[in-house]
């Protein structure tokens, strides 16, 4: 049986959110989560760490949650992304990347359980 946590980092501008998000997610998901308030840091950071998910908010002030996705992708093609937004149309944004390895959620969160199903259905998990 593998023992090792997931690894998650979560990328937001909005603190109120990083908060929520990484104690549901490491309360739920018995995870490691790493979070950042900075997109640039956050960047700088996927080049020499390695993460199970990445939960990324497309539109933050120093950086396009965009430019992140595309660095990301070209780095590691099979990186498993969940996207979030308040902003409703993602689906022109997420058309031509593998949809198997990048989901969705708006926010705010209408529910948390559904984050969770999201993400375990990107990580194949129960």
């Amino acid at each position: 049986m593998n023992t090792q946590k997931l690894k998650i980092a979560i990328v937001d501008d909005e603190l109120s959110v990083l908060d929520i998000t990484e104690r549901f997610i490491t309360k739920r998901l018995d995870s490691k989560v790493d979070t950042y308030s900075n997109p640039v840091v956050a960047s700088k950071n996927f080049d020499t760490s390695d993460y199970d998910l990445v939960l990324l908010d497309l539109f933050m002030p120093q950086m396009n949650g965009i430019e992140i996705l595309e660095q990301l992708l070209l780095k590691k093609p099979n990186q498993k992304i969940l996207l979030t937004t308040a902003y409703h149309n993602l689906e022109k944004y997420i058309e031509n990347y593998n949809q198997s390895n990048i989901d969705y959620i708006k926010k705010p969160f209408d529910s948390l359980s559904t984050m969770e199903k999201k993400i375990k259905s990107l990580l194949a998990i129960n």
